[in-house]
């Protein structure tokens, strides 16, 4: 996605220029991090800063590019590696409230996995990479206080996830 905006971003910002930027998979590779800030830039002179703030968090990194490049670790241990990954990052954000009711939201969403044929191996990668991230939603949820956002859905939430958590 920072590729698409920072075409956008570019082709805008020099129209008398003719540029068509379109951004290729190795660019794509080589470029991140300038991609990512020139995305981040367009996204605060959007919407501002606060905006800016969530997207910045809520967005996962790319822990599949980093697990590749680990090649002492056997493919188990790269997804494991992921897993790991992306579990510590959902810790680490949720600690803020709006945060933490933004990524619920997402994640919600996420553990659906109804819609999903039950042996597909889709099926079982979300499965496994949410399954870790679910005690952590939990746990967090029992520490909010009533002026939280989901307090008063606290205990629907705990259970929903500790039923989803039981079939994974």
């Amino acid at each position: 996605m920072p590729e698409v905006l920072f075409a956008k971003r570019a082709n805008r910002k020099f129209p008398n220029r003719g540029y068509n930027i379109k951004i290729n998979e190795q660019v794509k590779k080589n470029h991140l991090p300038v991609l990512r800030d020139w995305s981040f830039k367009e996204i605060k002179q959007q919407f501002g800063p606060k905006i800016l703030y969530y997207i910045q968090n809520l967005t996962n990194h790319d822990f599949d590019s980093l697990a590749e490049d680990l090649n002492n670790l056997s493919d188990e241990e790269k997804i494991d590696f992921k897993n790991q990954a992306y579990a510590s990052h959902v810790e680490e954000i949720i600690t803020d409230p709006d945060l933490c009711l933004l990524k619920y939201a997402d994640f919600s969403k996420n553990i659906d996995l109804k819609n999903l044929p039950l042996e597909s191996e889709k099926y079982f990668r979300l499965k496994r990479k949410y399954s870790s991230v679910i005690p952590i939603f939990i746990s967090r949820l029992k520490m909010i206080t009533e002026d939280h956002q989901l307090y008063s859905r606290k205990d629907l939430i705990i259970k929903n996830l500790e039923d989803v958590y039981r079939q994974s």
